[in-house]
């Protein structure tokens, strides 16, 4: 049976001017997942599929700023996204881990998350703040990832059912 990783990530970046009031509001209501576009995607052999959906306070976070669906070759070791996740595969198996390379608070170095088996699906939710331009950035990442079969991928994987893991991380980001 040929098995696809299917990888969600969703990401939202801010700065101060949306830390609170309308724009926070707004902010908080973007969802942890969303429907995965796989029309004309038809993975061959061993696949990983990105679905990368990015928010910006830009736009006041009323659409995503990005928003592509990217198939690729199996490899051994993926980060996704921002880098702190990792997707390690290893004999049919799925596992996740947090390599925390950047961003504040700073959580423990490397953390086994869970592993995931085929059908199986997993959420890693975490934010951190960030100083690269002289005032601090902040992110929330979300990241819906499953094991299927290319016969059971569904565009309402993430949306129909509830994830078999969950990690959340959520620092205040004061």
């Amino acid at each position: 049976m040929t098995h696809v990783v299917l990888v969600q990530a969703i990401g939202t970046t801010w700065t101060k001017v949306s830390r609170g009031g309308r724009l926070a509001t707004v902010r908080h209501e973007i969802p942890q997942a969303l429907t995965v576009p796989l029309e004309g995607i038809q993975p061959h052999g061993t696949a990983y599929l990105l679905h990368e959906v990015r928010y910006d306070e830009s736009n006041a976070f009323q659409a995503p700023i990005l928003n592509r669906m990217r198939p690729q070759p199996m490899p051994a070791f993926l980060t996704p996204a921002d880098g702190n996740v990792a997707i390690v595969f290893v004999d049919g198996v799925v596992r996740i881990e947090l390599i925390w390379r950047w961003g504040a608070p700073m959580r423990n170095r490397k953390i086994d998350l869970f592993t995931l088996n085929c059908e199986e699906w997993g959420r890693v939710r975490y934010n951190y703040r960030s100083g690269f331009h002289r005032t601090w950035d902040y992110a929330h990442w979300v990241f819906n990832i499953a094991v299927s079969s290319t016969s059971d991928l569904r565009s309402d994987h993430f949306t129909a059912t509830l994830p078999n893991h969950r990690y959340v991380n959520l620092a205040d980001l004061w």
